[in-house]
């Protein structure tokens, strides 16, 4: 006879978040020095809320991330160096029309 095992008996807690993993993931050290970067990453180089990110995901001005895994979203360094270099000129311009 086979015994089933509750749900929480098979659950277990995930690993405390480790400070020094907050790095940039390296795409195989290719030669372009493109990195991957998860969403704090992102978050700390675009001073955005999480909520005002993912609507500006959907509305076309921030780009989609790539899914390496069913709940990791990670974005390409290159691309987020293109949105704060548009963000900037979108100041910059606001600046110095006024």
């Amino acid at each position: 006879m086979t015994t089933s095992r509750t749900l929480a008996a098979t659950t277990h807690k995930p690993a405390p978040i480790d400070a020094t993993a907050a790095q940039p993931i390296s795409l195989e050290k290719s030669a372009s020095g493109v990195s991957l970067y998860r969403i704090k990453q992102v978050l700390a180089r675009i001073p955005v809320s999480r909520s005002s990110w993912f609507a500006g995901i959907k509305l076309g001005r921030y780009p989609r991330g790539y899914s390496i895994s069913p709940r990791t979203t990670v974005w390409r360094s290159d691309e987020i160096d293109g949105v704060i270099s548009s963000l900037n000129r979108a100041v910059d311009t606001f600046c110095s029309t006024s």
